[in-house]
């Protein structure tokens, strides 16, 4: 059981996000004028190497695991501005993107409409209590850089299950406690600790999906580089996730754990 000062904490942290991504998204519609579908392109989509590589990386090892097709329904948790959501829309993919921010909310519609997505969906909602979404309602579910931030993850992860009908798939992404970038390097080059940030290892990882009812369970860990370094590179940062990617000992050292699960049963 939940004791009132953790369940008082959790809202502090809750809202501290919330006001946090709502500021993102003010700042995107702030930022958006001259509203045409070349502009919101630039806006949502317009992603220079190496984040573009770094973006697609990630798509495609985590629809490669979930075996998404384009004939799911899936939800992406975490959308903020609904960058991964309209990519994939764009693509062909139907998604609907869920964050706890109303305000980047907004800017996803404002700027799915600009683009013509008019089919695509966005919900401002708390994954720890989508209390708005039907039960068995989703093909599969994906979450990038989202869950690392929740106060009760396996929660989160419970509530991603409920949602999914029977046999759908999720796949969510953590960051390596063993990677170097998240205590020391980052910090060499001038990075700033996000809020309430958590890093995990692959055992925690795959225990926490366990928790949450996620049977088939299968975890990689990938890339091994900044997405803001110089993007001239880019063709280096792709060779090496290869290599490192595949070599036992090295991959204990990426900075991404990539964590498939599948629902059997209600």
């Amino acid at each position: 059981m939940v004791g009132p000062t953790a369940k008082a904490d959790n809202v502090a942290v809750k809202k501290e996000m919330q006001e946090k991504y709502d500021s993102v998204g003010e700042g995107i519609l702030s930022n958006y004028t001259g509203r045409s579908p070349q502009a919101a392109e630039g806006m949502i989509l317009g992603h220079r190497q190496p984040g573009l590589y770094w973006m697609e990386h990630k798509i495609d090892t985590a629809f490669a695991l979930g075996r998404f097709s384009r004939a799911d329904r899936l939800l992406e948790v975490g959308c903020t501005a609904g960058h991964y959501t309209m990519k994939l829309a764009r693509d062909g993919y139907r998604v609907v993107g869920l964050d706890i921010s109303a305000e980047s909310i907004k800017a996803a519609q404002v700027l799915a409409q600009d683009l013509g997505l008019h089919q695509t969906e966005f919900i401002a909602a708390d994954v720890e209590d989508m209390r708005g979404v039907p039960d068995n309602s989703f093909d599969g579910a994906f979450s990038f850089s989202t869950l690392r931030y929740v106060p009760d993850p396996v929660r989160s992860l419970r509530e991603i299950r409920r949602v999914l009908k029977p046999g759908g798939r999720a796949v969510v992404d953590f960051p390596n406690k063993f990677c170097p970038w998240f205590e020391l390097l980052k910090f060499l080059v001038g990075g700033e600790r996000h809020v309430h940030d958590h890093t995990y290892s692959t055992g925690q990882v795959r225990r926490m999906m366990q928790q949450a009812g996620f049977v088939s369970i299968q975890v990689k860990r990938i890339i091994f580089f900044w997405k803001g370094m110089p993007g001239i590179l880019t063709p280096l940062y792709k060779a090496t996730d290869f290599l490192f990617e595949r070599t036992p000992g090295l991959n204990f050292f990426a900075g991404i754990i990539m964590c498939k699960g599948e629902k059997i049963g209600a």
